[in-house]
Protein backbone atom coordinates (compact mmCIF):
# COMPACT_ATOMS: atom_id res chain seq x y z
CA UNK A 1 0.00 0.00 0.00
CA UNK A 2 1.30 3.38 -1.05
CA UNK A 3 1.02 6.20 0.99
CA UNK A 4 0.38 9.66 0.32
CA UNK A 5 2.97 12.51 1.65
CA UNK A 6 0.50 13.81 3.59
CA UNK A 7 -0.77 10.62 5.27
CA UNK A 8 3.06 10.30 6.11
CA UNK A 9 3.64 13.45 7.53
CA UNK A 10 0.38 12.77 9.83
CA UNK A 11 1.12 9.58 11.13
CA UNK A 12 5.13 10.80 11.45
CA UNK A 13 3.29 13.79 13.81
CA UNK A 14 1.32 11.40 15.88
CA UNK A 15 4.00 8.87 16.86
CA UNK A 16 5.93 12.04 17.93
CA UNK A 17 3.34 13.41 20.07
CA UNK A 18 3.11 10.02 21.52
CA UNK A 19 6.46 9.57 22.59
CA UNK A 20 6.59 13.18 23.73
CA UNK A 21 3.75 12.42 25.78
CA UNK A 22 5.03 9.51 27.31
CA UNK A 23 8.14 11.40 28.06
CA UNK A 24 6.02 13.90 30.20
CA UNK A 25 4.71 10.53 31.72
CA UNK A 26 8.05 9.42 32.42
CA UNK A 27 8.94 12.93 34.23
CA UNK A 28 5.96 13.46 35.98
CA UNK A 29 6.43 9.88 37.63
CA UNK A 30 10.00 10.92 38.41
CA UNK A 31 9.15 14.07 39.82
CA UNK A 32 6.18 12.59 41.89
CA UNK A 33 8.88 9.85 43.49
CA UNK A 34 11.29 12.44 44.33
CA UNK A 35 8.87 14.53 46.35
CA UNK A 36 7.53 11.24 47.92
CA UNK A 37 11.22 10.37 49.17
CA UNK A 38 11.38 13.63 49.76
CA UNK A 39 8.93 13.60 52.41
CA UNK A 40 9.71 10.32 53.65
CA UNK A 41 13.59 11.54 54.24
CA UNK A 42 12.58 14.74 56.45
CA UNK A 43 9.90 12.26 58.44
CA UNK A 44 12.64 10.01 58.91
CA UNK A 45 15.00 12.74 60.43
CA UNK A 46 12.54 14.56 62.34
CA UNK A 47 11.32 11.50 64.07
CA UNK A 48 14.46 9.80 64.52
CA UNK A 49 16.55 12.21 65.69
CA UNK A 50 16.05 13.66 68.95
CA UNK A 51 17.87 16.60 71.01
CA UNK A 52 17.85 16.31 74.63
CA UNK A 53 18.48 19.25 76.72
CA UNK A 54 21.17 18.84 79.56
CA UNK A 55 17.83 19.11 81.85
CA UNK A 56 16.03 16.68 80.14
CA UNK A 57 15.62 12.71 79.84
CA UNK A 58 13.81 11.22 76.66
CA UNK A 59 11.51 8.40 77.89
CA UNK A 60 11.13 6.40 74.56
CA UNK A 61 8.31 3.65 73.77
CA UNK A 62 7.78 1.30 70.71
CA UNK A 63 4.11 0.32 70.10
CA UNK A 64 3.14 2.56 73.39
CA UNK A 65 5.38 0.33 76.09
CA UNK A 66 8.71 1.63 77.38
CA UNK A 67 11.76 0.77 76.05
CA UNK A 68 14.53 3.13 76.81
CA UNK A 69 15.79 6.65 77.96
CA UNK A 70 17.86 9.01 76.23
CA UNK A 71 20.05 10.91 78.32
CA UNK A 72 21.24 14.59 77.32
CA UNK A 73 23.04 14.53 74.21
CA UNK A 74 21.56 14.09 70.29
CA UNK A 75 19.85 11.04 70.00
CA UNK A 76 18.62 8.42 67.47
CA UNK A 77 15.29 6.00 67.26
CA UNK A 78 13.26 4.35 65.32
CA UNK A 79 10.66 7.18 63.20
CA UNK A 80 7.38 7.36 64.24
CA UNK A 81 5.08 5.85 64.91
CA UNK A 82 7.21 2.73 66.04
CA UNK A 83 9.60 4.60 68.48
CA UNK A 84 7.98 7.94 70.10
CA UNK A 85 10.33 9.99 72.32
CA UNK A 86 8.77 12.18 75.93
CA UNK A 87 10.81 14.75 77.01
CA UNK A 88 10.97 15.24 80.68
CA UNK A 89 12.63 17.98 82.69
CA UNK A 90 14.36 16.18 85.84
CA UNK A 91 16.24 19.15 86.85
CA UNK A 92 12.71 21.27 87.80
CA UNK A 93 11.46 21.92 91.13
CA UNK A 94 7.73 21.73 90.93
CA UNK A 95 6.02 23.19 94.10
CA UNK A 96 2.48 21.92 95.82
CA UNK A 97 0.66 24.42 97.83
CA UNK A 98 -1.89 22.72 100.55
CA UNK A 99 -3.83 24.75 102.53
CA UNK A 100 -4.51 28.87 102.20
CA UNK A 101 -6.30 31.86 103.32
CA UNK A 102 -9.75 30.63 101.63
CA UNK A 103 -9.12 26.73 102.44
CA UNK A 104 -9.03 25.45 105.84
CA UNK A 105 -6.42 22.31 106.18
CA UNK A 106 -7.85 21.25 109.57
CA UNK A 107 -5.37 18.40 111.71
CA UNK A 108 -5.53 17.58 115.76
CA UNK A 109 -2.52 18.06 117.36
CA UNK A 110 -1.30 15.13 120.30
CA UNK A 111 -3.02 17.56 123.01
CA UNK A 112 -6.57 17.52 121.16
CA UNK A 113 -6.09 20.76 119.52
CA UNK A 114 -7.40 21.29 115.86
CA UNK A 115 -5.14 23.63 113.77
CA UNK A 116 -5.42 25.26 110.67
CA UNK A 117 -1.87 24.69 108.37
CA UNK A 118 -0.73 25.46 105.59
CA UNK A 119 1.93 24.23 104.17
CA UNK A 120 4.24 23.81 100.69
CA UNK A 121 5.76 21.12 99.23
CA UNK A 122 8.80 21.16 96.78
CA UNK A 123 10.11 17.95 94.48
CA UNK A 124 11.52 17.25 90.98
CA UNK A 125 11.44 13.40 89.28
CA UNK A 126 14.34 10.86 89.30
CA UNK A 127 12.85 8.85 87.69
CA UNK A 128 10.98 9.75 84.32
CA UNK A 129 10.25 6.17 83.31
CA UNK A 130 8.23 5.39 87.06
CA UNK A 131 6.65 8.99 87.15
CA UNK A 132 5.42 8.37 83.66
CA UNK A 133 4.25 4.84 84.01
CA UNK A 134 3.69 3.71 87.68
CA UNK A 135 0.94 6.60 88.68
CA UNK A 136 -1.89 7.69 87.27
CA UNK A 137 -1.78 11.21 88.61
CA UNK A 138 1.72 11.69 89.81
CA UNK A 139 0.39 15.26 91.17
CA UNK A 140 -2.62 14.35 92.68
CA UNK A 141 -0.93 11.23 94.44
CA UNK A 142 1.95 13.53 95.86
CA UNK A 143 -0.64 15.84 97.08
CA UNK A 144 -2.23 13.15 99.01
CA UNK A 145 0.73 11.96 100.29
CA UNK A 146 1.86 14.93 101.60
CA UNK A 147 -1.57 15.75 103.36
CA UNK A 148 -1.52 12.32 104.90
CA UNK A 149 1.78 12.81 106.13
CA UNK A 150 1.58 16.15 107.75
CA UNK A 151 -1.86 14.82 109.71
CA UNK A 152 0.42 11.74 111.02
CA UNK A 153 3.11 14.26 112.26
CA UNK A 154 1.15 16.71 113.66
CA UNK A 155 -1.32 14.09 115.67
CA UNK A 156 2.29 13.25 116.98
CA UNK A 157 3.30 16.99 118.86
CA UNK A 158 1.30 19.12 120.71
CA UNK A 159 -0.33 22.68 120.13
CA UNK A 160 2.75 24.81 120.58
CA UNK A 161 5.31 22.55 119.24
CA UNK A 162 3.10 22.50 116.30
CA UNK A 163 2.65 25.79 116.10
CA UNK A 164 6.38 27.50 116.92
CA UNK A 165 9.28 26.14 118.02
CA UNK A 166 8.88 22.00 116.25
CA UNK A 167 8.00 23.57 112.90
CA UNK A 168 11.35 22.40 111.86
CA UNK A 169 11.17 18.96 112.91
CA UNK A 170 7.86 18.16 111.44
CA UNK A 171 8.89 19.56 107.99
CA UNK A 172 12.14 17.50 108.52
CA UNK A 173 9.39 14.19 109.52
CA UNK A 174 7.19 15.13 106.83
CA UNK A 175 9.09 15.05 104.39
CA UNK A 176 10.76 11.19 105.25
CA UNK A 177 7.28 10.05 105.30
CA UNK A 178 6.34 11.56 102.12
CA UNK A 179 9.73 10.13 100.61
CA UNK A 180 9.15 6.43 102.19
CA UNK A 181 5.65 6.49 100.99
CA UNK A 182 6.53 7.78 97.65
CA UNK A 183 9.16 4.98 97.02
CA UNK A 184 7.00 2.06 97.74
CA UNK A 185 4.65 3.68 95.05
CA UNK A 186 7.45 3.70 92.68
CA UNK A 187 6.97 7.59 91.83
CA UNK A 188 10.16 8.23 90.40
CA UNK A 189 9.66 11.03 92.49
CA UNK A 190 12.18 12.84 95.37
CA UNK A 191 10.79 15.00 97.91
CA UNK A 192 13.36 17.84 98.17
CA UNK A 193 11.99 19.96 101.01
CA UNK A 194 8.54 20.79 102.96
CA UNK A 195 7.84 24.57 104.14
CA UNK A 196 5.07 25.07 106.95
CA UNK A 197 4.09 28.85 105.88
CA UNK A 198 0.95 29.15 108.41
CA UNK A 199 -0.45 27.11 111.59
CA UNK A 200 -2.67 28.79 113.48
CA UNK A 201 -5.65 27.49 115.64
CA UNK A 202 -8.70 26.68 113.53
CA UNK A 203 -11.01 29.64 113.33
CA UNK A 204 -9.02 31.09 116.26
CA UNK A 205 -9.93 29.35 119.12
CA UNK A 206 -7.54 29.56 122.06
CA UNK A 207 -8.59 26.37 123.84
CA UNK A 208 -8.53 22.61 123.45
CA UNK A 209 -11.56 20.52 122.20
CA UNK A 210 -11.64 19.54 125.69
CA UNK A 211 -13.20 23.04 127.06
CA UNK A 212 -14.67 23.90 123.80
CA UNK A 213 -18.59 24.09 123.41
CA UNK A 214 -20.51 20.91 122.49
CA UNK A 215 -21.91 22.26 119.32
CA UNK A 216 -18.33 24.27 118.33
CA UNK A 217 -16.67 20.94 118.95
CA UNK A 218 -18.98 18.65 117.04
CA UNK A 219 -18.68 21.03 114.26
CA UNK A 220 -14.77 21.45 113.46
CA UNK A 221 -14.28 17.67 114.53
CA UNK A 222 -16.72 16.80 111.95
CA UNK A 223 -14.75 19.01 109.75
CA UNK A 224 -11.76 17.25 110.36
CA UNK A 225 -13.02 13.63 110.26
CA UNK A 226 -14.02 14.75 106.42
CA UNK A 227 -10.76 16.11 105.60
CA UNK A 228 -9.09 12.79 106.92
CA UNK A 229 -12.15 10.31 104.69
CA UNK A 230 -11.00 12.77 101.63
CA UNK A 231 -6.96 12.58 102.20
CA UNK A 232 -7.56 8.43 103.46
Amino acid sequence: MIFSAFERLVAFRYLRARREEGFVSVIAAFSLAGIAIGVAALWLVFTSMHLIAPEERGVVTRFGRYSSTLSPGISLTLPSPIDRVQKVNVEEIRNEDIGSAAEETLMLTSDQNLIDIAYQVRWNIRDPEQYLFELAAPEETIRQVAESAMRQIVSQVALQDAMGVARGDIEARVQEEMQQTLDAYRSGVVIQGVAIKQAVLAGDIVVGVGNMGGAIAANLLARWWGDVAEGS
